[in-house]
């Protein structure tokens, strides 16, 4: 069969640029080539929004970890505690636009007919990976508590500094390194401690990067340092109305 001689709008066509997506999307030109003299090479990555069925073209590849994957969905679901009844639910890509859990939790919260009535707040529980500033911020504006897991912070150095142990000025739009460096907040979150880490007694305990410790603050961060300080201490949070875990 000869591509060029299809239709771009017949199946044919459609089905013969789905099964090369597919098939192409993990290999790359092998090096010192461009691909025009046949030389290829399994791909050292992974694709974004790679495919992984001519059949269900939807089905999306994705790693919860290095040893976990999915190929598929994801399925998300809102249950009542009490009565342990599933109250709303919902299917999503495993990765791609849209696929994150967070922005499927948002809808379903949105979407559930059990958590309609006006004046009523409610505790949302769910795991670390619905715990998205996005999220903190729906729950917020709803009026809900969430009893969400905070994602977990990774200090640069294992043990070390974390970005909770950084002061955060909103006011003044700066940063504080655990040594007292101050740093302001570039218009795209960014801060660089650069030279000040090169004497810096701490560093060992803060950074390995060859020029010192860059930090990312991004809109959501004092929002989310508050929920992590709120899960260390619960008693500071309160609410009112039935729990809604999910």
């Amino acid at each position: 069969m000869d591509p060029e001689a299809l239709d771009e709008d017949s199946p044919e066509y459609q089905a013969y640029v789905l099964l090369a997506l597919v098939a192409g999307q993990d290999v790359e030109p092998a090096e010192g080539s461009d691909g025009a003299d046949g030389r290829w090479r399994i791909a050292r990555k992974v694709g974004p929004d790679r495919m992984v069925s001519t059949v269900d073209p939807e089905a999306r590849h994705a790693h919860k970890s290095r040893s976990v994957m999915i190929d598929g969905y994801k399925g998300h679901i809102i249950a009542e505690p009490e009565t342990g009844l599933y109250t709303n639910a919902s299917m999503s890509r495993a990765s791609g636009a849209g696929s994150s859990d967070s922005e499927a939790g948002i809808e379903l919260l949105g979407s559930d007919p059990s958590m309609k009535e006006d004046d009523t707040h409610y505790q949302v529980l769910g795991d670390s990976a619905y715990g998205s500033g996005n999220m903190l911020e729906h729950l917020e504006a709803a009026g809900h508590q969430p009893l969400v897991k905070p994602k977990p912070l990774r200090p640069a150095v294992p043990g070390g500094y974390d970005l909770d142990d950084f002061t955060h000025d909103e006011d003044k739009n700066t940063l504080t390194c655990p040594a007292g460096e101050v740093r302001r907040i570039s218009a795209k979150g960014n801060v660089n401690f650069g030279t000040a880490c090169k004497a810096c007694p701490l560093r060992d305990q803060c950074t390995t990067a060859k020029n010192g410790r860059k930090v990312i603050i991004t809109v959501h961060h004092a929002r989310q340092r508050a929920h992590r300080a709120a899960a260390v201490n619960p008693s500071s949070s309160t609410t009112t109305g039935p729990t809604g875990p999910w």
